[in-house]
């Protein structure tokens, strides 16, 4: 069986709700343990991470930052590719 994007997403955001992101790599590896946990059909995983920063747009009539509203700040850009196979074996690169 194939496992849907829905699924893969909703494992990503209970990680990082429940979890916290502390780095790319950290959540990389726990993000294909989740699946390779979750998923017995699944035998390996493969994930890209590109972390960005991203600045809150400044409300016009009080200055602060809007609750819901962000801009991508492209000043900060690190990624990391993590593999694990339902073996155990990890590699991190990045």
């Amino acid at each position: 069986g194939v496992v849907e994007n829905d699924a893969h997403a909703k494992v990503l955001y209970i990680l990082a709700k429940n979890e916290g992101i502390n780095s790319p790599e950290d959540f990389g590896v726990a993000f294909c343990k989740e699946l390779l946990s979750k998923y017995k059909e699944i035998v390996k995983v493969y994930t890209y991470i590109k972390e960005v920063t991203w600045d809150r747009i400044k409300c016009e009539d009080s200055g602060e930052g809007h609750t819901r509203g962000f801009v991508n700040n492209p000043t900060c850009l690190r990624f990391t590719s993590v593999e694990q196979s339902d073996s155990g074996e990890i590699l991190v690169i990045g």
